[in-house]
């Protein structure tokens, strides 16, 4: 409680661009894109 009690007095603003930057959909969708590919790869070559 004491470090979230931390983190909630020192710049409440900035842990706010945290948590969207976190949530933001572009790491997410790159995420995302990178396993899909990884997935296509790995079916591409089980099919051959």
């Amino acid at each position: 409680a004491d470090y979230a009690e931390f983190l909630a007095g020192y710049v409440p603003e900035e842990e706010q661009d945290e948590e969207e930057e976190l949530q933001n959909p572009d790491p997410i969708e790159i995420s995302s894109d990178d396993a899909e590919e990884k997935s296509e790869i790995s079916f591409e070559d089980q099919s051959e």
